[in-house]
């Protein structure tokens, strides 16, 4: 298992794993420290602005400077969206991070992707690594693109639900002609469960640089219009039978 940065000035470090890596290693916990230790750095940030809002959704941003101020060097802005939702942690979780559920609702994903490309768990933490492929977006001027992620998955004694995820290089999964391979700086969700036991507030912070040479205006537009509607859908979503 090696660690490496994807480019000499630039964060995040990144995991390059094999088929046979042990997910659940001291060095691969470890990494997966790093990355809920960043997502909750970005979180707790005092600089998010609001993007938009409606009775649903609240989405906000970090901008490069509010980044940097977090010793993140990246241009790539990142994206919180805060909403609450009529299902358990559990079943919410099931709809936006288990892929072969969410493709029965989120045609923003090819039906290629993956959340089980590699499996184990360990201490009722459950380690995954995960490949998704888009399709087009803002009318076929961001083009497919893809992303192979580590992600864990930790329920709590109080029951919040805790997804982070990071890209990471894997030996299997080498870059698809036809697809731009994009990079994921640590993101991810928290499920809360609401007091009165039947609903939860979802947090979702996504920071991803699809790469390529769009201007970053056009990237952030298709951006926010792709996760606006993503969350739009989830309180449906998460009334689904997936079982």
């Amino acid at each position: 298992i090696t660690l490496k940065s994807w480019e000499s000035n630039a964060m995040p470090r990144v995991l390059a794993i094999e088929p046979t890596t042990d997910l659940t290693s001291a060095e691969v916990q470890a990494f997966s420290q790093e990355i809920e230790d960043e997502f909750r750095s970005k979180l707790d940030s005092p600089d998010w602005e609001t993007v938009k809002e409606d009775d649903q959704v609240v989405m906000s941003k970090l901008t490069k400077g509010s980044l940097a101020k977090l010793g993140i060097k990246t241009s790539a802005e990142a994206f919180k969206m805060v909403i609450k939702l009529n299902a358990t942690p559990e079943q919410c979780q099931k709809a936006l991070t288990n892929y072969q559920n969410r493709l029965k609702w989120d045609d923003a994903l090819q039906a290629s992707s993956t959340s089980d490309v590699m499996v184990q768990s360990k201490d009722a933490i459950r380690m995954n690594v995960l490949h998704s492929q888009s399709n087009p977006a803002l009318g076929g001027l961001i083009s497919p693109r893809e992303f192979v992620d580590l992600a864990r998955t930790r329920t709590q004694d109080d029951g919040v639900v805790t997804h982070f995820a990071a890209s990471v290089t894997l030996s299997s999964k080498p870059s698809i002609k036809g697809f731009v391979r994009g990079i994921n700086f640590p993101c991810g969700m928290i499920y809360t469960p609401c007091d009165d036991g039947k609903s939860t507030e979802l947090t979702y912070i996504v920071h991803s640089d699809i790469k390529g040479w769009l201007p970053t205006g056009v990237v952030n537009k298709g951006t926010v219009t792709t996760l606006w509607n993503i969350m739009h859908k989830l309180p449906e979503a998460v009334q689904m039978d997936f079982d």
